[in-house]
């Protein structure tokens, strides 16, 4: 994560961040392997690939092992996504495809789930995610749709405090049993509560039958889960 937010000099808070009104701490106790500039798509590109260059974690493949990707930030209506401000290089959806393509042959995995959210969120894998490369993505919205923040009424922040698709994602992992939830399961109640924007869901789609406690075997509480740009990893 770009750990921007924690120590701000607007955040009324210092050292805490919250994603709902008198929320925990999300902040506290948290491991950040990138932070500032090193979030960037040169390293996440390494990160993907196994690349140790990087001077710190990275995905360690196997063929059974399963492996999580969540990612926030921000898109254009062209298709190019940010990961945390432009100087740190812009992502074309072709080219973070490529490089899946790559990450499935050098350092392989199991299956792969991703979440993604920003505005045009669909335009990353739309007509570009192969249905047979055991990945499957979700999106917070289509290719043609915004997406929106939540708890955006405190006076003392000033800003919102989650994404809608975020908060709900995240409220789901909490309040049930990833051990007999599924994919599918998270997607429905996630589509059903973002009203304003739809999530959609590409690749390989019967992975979503798959329960979500083979990509998450963590404390979801966390996750990162913000409008905080960054990627969130687990290798289970």
């Amino acid at each position: 994560m770009y750990d921007d937010i924690a120590n701000h000099t607007q955040n009324p808070r210092p050292n805490v961040i919250i994603s709902e009104p008198n929320g925990p701490n999300v902040y506290h106790d948290i491991d950040i392997d990138y932070r500032g500039t090193e979030v960037n798509k040169e390293n996440l590109f390494k990160v993907l690939l196994g690349d140790t260059s990087t001077g710190s974690k990275v995905v360690k493949g196997g063929r059974t092992q399963n492996v999580f990707l969540y990612y926030t930030g921000l898109a254009d209506e062209d298709g190019e996504f940010t990961m945390s401000h432009p100087t740190e290089g812009y992502i074309k959806n072709t080219e973070f495809i490529e490089v899946l393509k790559q990450m499935s042959q050098k350092n392989p995995f199991y299956r792969m789930f991703i979440a993604f959210e920003c505005s045009h969120s669909g335009m990353m894998f739309e007509e570009e995610l192969p249905t047979n490369m055991k990945v499957i993505a979700m999106t917070a919205g289509a290719t043609d749709e915004d997406t929106y923040g939540v708890f955006c009424d405190d006076p003392k922040y000033k800003t919102c405090l989650a994404g809608l698709f975020s908060y709900y994602f995240s409220h789901f992992l909490k309040e049930n049993d990833l051990t007999k939830s599924s994919i599918f399961d998270l997607y429905n109640y996630v589509r059903r509560s973002t009203k304003k924007h739809h999530p959609q869901l590409y690749g390989q789609i019967q992975a979503g039958q798959m329960k979500l406690r083979a990509f998450l075997k963590y404390n979801t509480t966390k996750l990162g889960i913000f409008l905080v740009t960054g990627i969130s990893f687990s290798i289970s």
